[in-house]
């Protein structure tokens, strides 16, 4: 589920993961995409830490999504301008 807090106007997701998968507190999020035609997903990468997360908690350490058109763009520009 996805929405926008009305408050601090940033994405908050909120996703399941089996309960056999457990990931440290301490983990990063990001929204990664699959390439320059491929959809969006959220990657996990895992800290280091001993605690895990437990239903209902939230990972406050996160990363935008990079917009490969931008990035793209910027290369592009920058090349025909020398």
């Amino acid at each position: 589920d996805m929405a926008l807090n009305p408050e601090t106007y940033r994405a908050e997701v909120t996703f399941a993961i089996q309960e056999s998968i457990k990931i440290p507190e301490d983990s990063t999020f990001a929204i990664e995409s699959e390439g320059l035609l491929g959809g969006q997903y959220v990657e996990v990468v895992p800290g280091g830490s001993f605690d895990y997360l437990v239903d209902g908690d939230e990972a406050l350490d996160t990363q935008g999504a990079v917009s490969l058109t931008s990035l793209l763009m910027k290369f592009v520009a920058s090349g025909s301008s020398n």
